[in-house]
């Protein structure tokens, strides 16, 4: 939907091109583009020091993302 409104439409300036519609649309998209990359920091998986443990859940930073 976003390349719609930029490369087909030809919107570029916020203010003046974008309609409310349009600028919920951005807003919501970047929004969504930081939650993923926030999410695609977090090590779903801890480690075990050693081999014969199992690895954990990363519980912790699974909850505050």
């Amino acid at each position: 939907m976003f390349r719609k409104i930029v490369i087909e439409n030809g919107k570029i300036d916020y203010i003046n091109d974008f309609a409310y519609y349009d600028q919920k649309i951005l807003k919501n998209t970047a929004h969504l583009v930081g939650i993923l990359y926030e999410m695609c920091k977090v090590n779903l998986v801890i480690p075990a020091d050693n081999e014969e443990e199992l690895n954990t859940i990363n519980y912790d930073d699974i909850e505050k993302i």
